[in-house]
């Protein structure tokens, strides 16, 4: 529901190719990646949406691979809800993902539910990929069909980078992605790539 597990965490499987950290425990080269780029490539004011969350956010993840590192495993970071009063109320998560000139990662996102109760989660997700870098970015949702997710991603792509993104959703009851991707030099390559499967009432809504 918006808190980070330190017990069911491993932040260091990559050692130090890769700098990763909750947005509660900034501290290092995160809290200097997060200073020189949060808010650089959302926009707050892009809609009502986006407001709400820069201004409520209290977790998410600060990641940043440094130039010339390529992971030798990919991050996975898992969001889990409850339907508790917090998740009914709305679940505010914000993450920065800063892949450093001539880095390479793999990123998978997953949203589960651990019971049938309803839940809002509004996510935000800013990605920077530097020039001739490369990040691969998974987002699978995997909610109940009772939870309501709204979700915006932003890139930017400089030079002679590559960013390709899948959205796969089977899950939700209301579901948005909203996918923007800025292209800051030439000889980039983006690739967007989705799936969904729903029934019944559920709504999902992928907009770029």
């Amino acid at each position: 529901n918006g808190a980070y597990r330190e017990d069911l965490s491993r932040l260091t499987y990559n050692g130090d190719a890769l700098t990763l950290s909750p947005l509660s425990a900034l501290a290092g080269a995160s809290q200097e990646v997060f200073e020189a780029h949060f808010g650089q490539v959302m926009p707050a004011d892009w809609d009502i949406f986006s407001l709400v969350n820069t201004a409520y956010a209290q977790e998410g993840v600060v990641a940043f691979i440094p130039r010339k590192t390529v992971l030798s495993h990919p991050v996975h970071i898992i969001h889990l809800s409850t339907g508790a009063s917090e998740a009914l109320n709305g679940l505010q998560h914000r993450n920065l993902f800063v892949v450093g000139d001539m880095a390479e990662g793999k990123l998978l996102e997953s949203f589960h539910s651990l019971d049938e109760n309803g839940s809002l989660r509004i996510h935000g997700t800013e990605v920077i990929v530097g020039e001739n870098a490369g990040l691969e970015h998974i987002r699978l949702q995997l909610e109940n069909d009772k939870a309501s997710f709204i979700d915006r991603t932003e890139a930017h792509q400089a030079s002679n980078s590559r960013y390709h993104v899948y959205t796969l959703t089977f899950g939700g009851d209301l579901v948005r992605n909203s996918l923007v991707v800025r292209l800051k030099g030439t000889n980039t390559h983006t690739d967007m790539f989705g799936a969904y499967l729903l029934a019944g009432q559920q709504h999902v809504d992928n907009w770029t």
